[in-house]
């Protein structure tokens, strides 16, 4: 009989572990792309607040020559960026406008070729359109000019940050998970206890009787 409870709470506790590990599996990846979600979101707002100002430049210059001056007016805290008169008008607030040292800035042409990226590393190579579509489109006269991204960092506090987020996130729910099935098996070893009894009372006048007592009587609940 007892083997037969250890069979049985053996049972619960690998029916309860293969669906803790399901659980975390599921929840960490969810969590992952909608955090994902949320921040390429994010920089898509930023990029459609500085999209304007940006508009505002080719408007005035007829292309993006020499939009490198304009990045760096914007990354300068201390300056009044000469090119953002239009782009105020259109919701790019003073304070929204400065871009932080950890801001990506991508800006592609018409044809997705990057011709502006405050890290220097992709200026000519080719954005695909899958990658265009989490930027802003810059427009001049109803005609799309460009396309302003803001990529999240993989290194620096941000990343840093968005990854320790992360993990913390997952350990609670690990540990969420853990405390659950613990509590689970214990109620499964309250059940099997439950159930084995009247076998148990079973087995002992099963016993009684082969043993020659014939007024042993097994109560049935």
């Amino acid at each position: 009989m007892r083997s037969l409870s250890l069979k049985l709470i053996g049972a619960f506790a690998l029916i309860i572990l293969v669906g803790a590990v399901i659980t975390y599996v599921v929840v960490a990846r969810t969590v992952a792309r909608q955090f994902t979600l949320y921040v390429n979101q994010r920089g898509q707002l930023r990029a459609e607040t500085w999209a304007p100002i940006f508009a505002n430049y080719y408007a005035q210059t007829g292309d993006w020559t020499g939009v490198e001056a304009l990045l760096n007016e914007l990354s300068s805290p201390n300056t009044s960026p000469s090119m953002m008169g239009q782009g105020q008008g259109r919701g790019a607030r003073r304070g929204q406008a400065v871009m932080g040292p950890e801001d990506h800035i991508l800006l592609a042409d018409a044809s997705g070729r990057v011709v502006l990226d405050s890290e220097g590393e992709l200026v000519g190579q080719t954005v695909p359109s899958d990658g265009l579509v989490l930027g802003a489109p810059v427009t001049t006269d109803g005609k799309r000019v460009g396309t302003l991204l803001v990529v999240t960092p993989e290194t620096g506090p941000s990343a840093a940050l968005a990854n320790n987020f992360l993990a913390a996130l997952n350990r609670g729910v690990l540990l969420a998970i853990v405390i659950a099935g613990l509590v689970a098996i214990l109620l499964g070893a309250l059940l099997v206890r439950q159930i084995i009894a009247p076998l148990r009372n079973l087995q002992s006048a099963a016993n009684a009787i082969a043993a020659g007592d014939l007024s042993q009587r097994v109560r049935v609940t």
